[in-house]
Parts: structure tokens; C-alpha cells; sequence
């Protein structure tokens, strides 16, 4: 998938996560937070434009008990 110069704020659509050039240049450790998931990454090789792993079911309504949810 192209990715347009001008696109630097993630969005989410039917391909995942979109993910910056610059931030998936980073070959170490990343990790991605949504109001559903936590999920680190961990490779050596540089991430793809969109992380497929995260899509739209991981955001929207969260109608949780303020105690139980761990936003830190």
C-alpha cells in the first residue's frame, strides 16, 4: 500500500493501524494502547504502514467500571 508524504497521524481502516514512517523506522520495541488492548511489539525489522493486528473493534464505547480499567 502507497502511503501519502503528507500522512503523518495514525488512523484506523480495513488494513489496521497506520503507523508514521518515522515511528515504524524504530527496530526495537513498540507498543501500541487502545482502550481494549495493550500489545508490544518486538522485532528487528521495521513495521509495516498498517498494523493489522489493531483495527476498529479496538476502539469506541468503553462502559467499564472505572476501578476495573488500567489506563495507569
Amino acid at each position: 500500500m502507497c502511503e501519502p508524504d503528507a500522512v503523518r497521524e495514525t488512523h484506523v481502516d480495513a488494513s489496521g493501524l497506520f503507523i508514521p514512517s518515522d515511528v515504524r523506522e524504530f527496530r526495537g520495541q513498540n507498543v501500541f494502547r487502545t482502550p481494549w488492548a495493550t500489545i508490544q511489539y518486538v522485532g528487528s525489522e521495521p513495521l509495516e504502514a498498517y498494523y493489522g493486528l489493531i483495527d476498529a473493534s479496538h476502539f469506541g464505547d468503553v462502559d467499564i467500571e472505572p476501578a476495573v480499567r488500567c489506563d495507569g
